[in-house]
């Protein structure tokens, strides 16, 4: 498999372009990660995207906010990636906050808002992925802690800088993200070398998203049949004491 990345461009070659060469250039890094990626399917993003925590201190971060314009993002991607990135983001916070933190603040506000708005006018590619309720579960309890946390000290909704479409709070039907046989390695060593060393993403990286969220839809699906157990309960209750006193 061919990227065609432009080694020319850097001065480099693919018999020279070893790691000592390339120590220290983020750019060069990350615009290799990023044509791997384009090469292959969002399946593979989706376990690329599990994997990373986009630290501001590593490249994801950067690779992130890059690939919430990306035409082929799938839907559930989109979801994944929002979330990913919100983490580290003051959405709560006061505009002042937001701007203390600088330029590269500025750049992950602009990714999330860009983001929030495909979603919300469904401008995402259509393969439809799946992001189960209890994956999303940890980012929404994050969420809700801190708007309880930010509302006590009288912040309100008005003041958020971009609004977040109610369909990032739901699910996202589908089919699994599916696991290939072997890493997709670029066939060219030195930009094998170059992906491998900067992202730091492997066949383990891969299988290990995919059994987490294995165990993540489960837990999804005990916890929904715990709420509507309770529910059913509830009601049964209600009813019994109803009929008892004669109210129905």
């Amino acid at each position: 498999m061919s990227l065609d990345f432009p080694f020319d461009d850097y001065g480099l070659t693919p018999k020279s372009a070893d790691l000592s060469q390339v120590s220290g250039r983020r750019d060069l890094a990350v615009k290799a990660i990023l044509a791997w990626l384009d090469a292959q399917p969002q399946s593979l993003w989706m376990h690329y995207l599990r994997s990373r925590t986009f630290d501001p201190a590593t490249l994801d971060r950067e690779i992130g906010i890059r690939l919430a314009t990306h035409p082929s993002l799938d839907s559930a991607n989109a979801r994944l990636l929002f979330w990913k990135l919100f983490r580290h983001y003051p959405y709560f916070g006061a505009r002042s906050e937001q701007t203390r933190l600088g330029s590269g603040h500025a750049a992950l506000e602009m990714s999330l808002t860009t983001l929030a708005g495909r979603i919300a006018c469904s401008q995402l590619d259509p393969s439809r992925l799946e992001l189960s309720a209890g994956e999303l579960r940890s980012a929404l309890t994050a969420f809700e802690i801190a708007r309880t946390k930010a509302r006590a000290r009288g912040w309100r909704r008005s003041a958020a800088p971009f609004a977040i479409p109610d369909t990032l709070f739901q699910p996202h039907r589908g089919r699994p993200a599916a696991v290939p046989d072997s890493f997709p390695e670029p066939s060219d060593p030195a930009q094998a070398a170059l992906v491998m060393a900067h992202s730091g993403f492997s066949m383990s990286d891969i299988k290990a998203s995919n059994q987490s969220a294995i165990a993540l839809k489960r837990q999804g699906r005990r916890w929904n049949t715990l709420i509507l157990t309770a529910l059913a309960i509830a009601l049964g209750t209600v009813a019994f004491s109803m009929h008892s006193t004669g109210l129905i």
